[in-house]
């Protein structure tokens, strides 16, 4: 106020949590064990996530699983989290998580019958 300036604050709420379905999670899960192996699907609680995301809005309107596939790789230079400006990703990390996704909604399908 010194300067007379003055601003007027919205705060909008953001987006929902991302709540994973648990029989999606269980399904996503076997579906990235048969792709790359139980030792390499980690599902400690230690991963740094925000908790929140768009797709939240998806996991409000149906079941589904919010997960991970691991990209980074130092010897590639692929180490920076996402929205860092040199932000940079393993390709060779696409097609597991293309393979994940097949798999599970080849699960799915073959339950719904």
């Amino acid at each position: 106020m010194a300067l007379g300036g003055s601003c007027d604050v919205e705060v909008y709420g953001g987006c929902p949590p991302c709540v994973n379905d648990e029989t999606m999670t269980e399904l996503v899960h076997a579906a990235a064990v048969a792709s790359v192996g139980e030792s390499a699907v980690d599902t400690g609680d230690e991963i740094p996530t925000t908790g929140a995301d768009d797709m939240a809005y998806f996991l409000n309107a149906v079941p589904g699983c919010y997960f991970i596939v691991g990209a980074q790789n130092q010897e590639k230079g692929a180490r920076y989290p996402h929205h860092h400006p040199r932000f940079n990703i393993d390709e060779d990390a696409l097609p597991i998580g293309v393979e994940v996704l097949v798999r599970s909604a080849l699960s799915f399908f073959d339950h719904e019958k």
